[in-house]
């Protein structure tokens, strides 16, 4: 009986993984398989606790289990692991019992971090067991999820994986400035410590019934349909809801244009949402605010080189109070109260949440802004 320890982050559930991990079984059905799955930082978040990589490995841990379970393995082991994923190998060859092998999956070169560390041959040199490494494909921006796992077979690597990224460079992470340059979408690829993404292709209106082009010609503008729109095409029903909701917001919130933007950019920023920040930086330049305001939201607090005014300053701790889920002060409300009636605080209130939602809808379903992005730094 052969026993194999899985080593995977945010492949663990990949369909390469289990195709490889269910002809494993089918050749030796008392084979016994321990899931490990490191608890890497959380990546896409702005800010990270112990606690939410925790949190994240255990659901990439149990979902994995259970999909290779399915697949007819027999996991007999579950672990979550060192932030490090070669100190967690360690641990484990350490601590758990003996190992025939070692089955380490990443994503290709220049997507994948593990890679870039080098980890396959510093698994092999710590274990000195057998290491196979099983690469995941990432979805691409306009693919739907890969199909069952007996639909392709996986990619698997025996000679020792290249220690550095190949010839493609590795994608900037979220809340980086490298490579803000870039149109294409591995500015926002998956990566190894990122949470995996559901990604759907963008609607056209040719793709609509007929009584659906209506919205689509309203949404447009003399322009193209932003990719919210078109991702949100899916499901028409709540599109226009979406829409509905939107046009109210802006035109009903109490709020004057400038003072709008600036509340959907903070909450951007805080969220760290690359898709709403781009948008919006376009809109607020537009209606004439500066980019020298634009950067010191990052500091509104502290900014020497913006004053902001004491409405602003108001409006702007409001937002981090409700973007941050935390019950706004009673000094706060008092001094909202000497400038905005009831309706606009109602307002504003919807409008931090409305682009909280937003953000994480584009966050999650990975799009691309529909141009070049503006970058973090206003660097376009």
């Amino acid at each position: 009986m052969a026993r194999y320890l899985v080593v995977a982050h945010q492949t663990a559930g990949s369909p390469e993984l289990r195709f490889h991990v269910k002809k494993l079984a089918a050749q030796d059905p008392a084979a016994e398989f321990t899931v490990l799955v490191p608890a890497t930082p959380v990546a896409h978040l702005f800010t990270w606790t112990q606690e939410e990589t925790t949190a994240v490995a255990r659901r990439n841990m149990e979902s994995s289990a259970r999909l290779l379970q399915e697949a007819g393995a027999n996991v007999s082991r579950r672990v979550i692991g060192a932030r490090a994923p070669l100190d967690a190998i360690r641990d484990e060859l350490r601590e758990g019992p003996r190992y025939d092998e070692l089955i380490v999956c990443t994503f290709p070169p220049g997507v994948s971090r593990w890679l870039r560390l080098d980890l396959i041959n510093q698994a092999r040199k710590a274990s000195g067991l057998p290491v196979t490494h099983v690469t995941a494909r990432p979805y691409s921006r306009r693919e739907v999820p890969p199909p069952a796992v007996a639909a392709e077979p996986s990619p698997v690597e025996s000679a020792p994986a290249p220690a550095g990224d190949g010839g493609e460079p590795a994608p900037a992470g979220k809340g980086s400035d490298a490579g803000d340059g870039a149109r294409p979408r591995t500015e926002t690829s998956v990566r190894e410590e990122d949470v995996g993404r559901l990604q759907l292709p963008y609607i056209e209106r040719e793709d609509l019934p007929e009584e659906a082009r209506e919205l689509w010609d309203r949404l447009v503008e003399g322009q193209d349909v932003a990719n919210i729109f078109r991702v949100m095409g899916h499901n028409r029903p709540l599109l226009q809801g979406y829409v509905e909701l939107l046009n109210a917001l802006w035109n009903e919130s109490g709020l004057d244009d400038q003072t709008r933007e600036l509340v959907i950019l903070r909450t951007a920023l805080l969220q760290r949402s690359r898709y709403v920040w781009d948008h919006h930086v376009r809109i607020a330049r537009e209606l004439g605010v500066s980019d020298d305001v634009l950067l010191m939201l990052e500091h509104w607090q502290s900014s020497e080189l913006v004053h902001f005014d004491e409405r602003q300053r108001l409006v702007l701790g409001y937002v981090d109070a409700v973007a941050r889920d935390k019950p706004p002060s009673s000094r706060l409300h008092e001094g909202l109260a000497r400038y905005y009636p009831v309706e606009a605080i109602i307002g504003l209130t919807l409008l931090i949440g409305f682009y909280r939602m937003t953000g994480s809808f584009a966050t999650a379903l990975e799009m691309e802004p529909e141009g070049r992005f503006v970058g973090w730094q206003l660097m376009n």
